[in-house]
């Protein structure tokens, strides 16, 4: 565009100066006005010819950086939205890191704290029609968070779009889940076990969230496995987290069997005042 206007100015202003040239430059005075306005035009025409060379370097220069370094380009509004959307999917990767190292920090140091001191509980009554199905459920679930933490790609085929409002929805239940966790195992104190059987000194607890419902860590649980499920979008996730729920589900009824066994009465009436997961009404 500045060369063909460079050009034109050119042409303009030689065609000016053939004018002036044609009208004639007889007389002395006339002939100085007319050589010096022929000057003048020339000069002119050659000066806008350098500014159009200039302005066609410049161009160039610039032309060749942009093509040789593209990551300096001005991003548009599809690369804006993507490294938007690359921001935020790095900061639910944090939050789901930080819930996961505060469930299992959580867990852990309540575990090794009631099986202080105490014989190891047996799994035999649980049996293996349950047992082995959960503890697979739950390596894919835990397996499946770690894929999306260390390495996304590996699972993004699984991932399914939630809104972002929704997302941020699950963070607060996870704050919810973890509050609900600790309240839960702190009042459960040494009674903890990771199977259906009690502790030789095991008592009833009926305090704290128990005093509500019969088995708060899984819904403590359900609320983790929600909420990992909504901030990571992905399927394997909140599929073998629905697993591991449905199998602890199951397993109940059997757990409770082994409470009424064990405390006979009390439990009854316990069980009369409370619901299994939610409230009684």
């Amino acid at each position: 565009m500045f060369n063909i206007m460079a050009c034109s100015g050119g042409k303009i202003a030689s065609r000016w100066v053939g004018k002036r040239e044609a009208g004639g430059c007889d007389d002395g005075t006339a002939k100085r006005r007319c050589q010096m306005s022929s000057a003048i035009a020339a000069k002119n025409a050659t000066v806008v010819d350098a500014k159009s060379d200039r302005l066609l370097r410049n161009f160039a220069v610039l032309a060749y950086f942009h093509q040789r370094f593209p990551a300096a380009r001005t991003p548009g509004t599809k690369e804006l939205r993507s490294s938007k959307s690359m921001d935020t999917d790095q900061q639910f990767r944090v939050a789901v890191l930080a819930v996961i190292v505060l469930a299992t920090t959580i867990a852990l140091y309540h575990r090794i704290r009631a099986a202080g001191g105490s014989p190891p509980v047996s799994r035999k009554r649980e049996g293996r029609l349950i047992g082995i199905p959960l503890r697979l459920a739950g390596l894919v679930l835990w397996l499946g968070t770690v894929a999306y933490l260390i390495a996304p790609s590996l699972v993004q085929s699984a991932s399914i779009p939630i809104p972002i409002g929704v997302r941020w929805l699950g963070l607060a239940i996870s704050i919810l889940g973890l509050v609900l966790m600790q309240w839960t195992l702190t009042s459960l104190g040494k009674n903890l076990t990771d199977t259906v059987e009690t502790r030789q000194d095991a008592t009833l607890i009926t305090n704290g969230p128990y005093r509500w419902v019969r088995h708060p860590y899984y819904v403590a649980a359900a609320l983790l496995i929600l909420a990992t499920t909504l901030m990571s979008t992905n399927l394997i996730i909140g599929l073998s987290g629905l697993l591991v729920l449905t199998l602890l589900a199951i397993r109940t009824p059997q757990e409770e069997q082994i409470l009424e066994q064990r405390f006979g009465r009390a439990y009854e009436d316990y069980q009369a005042k409370t619901g299994r997961f939610l409230p009684k009404l």
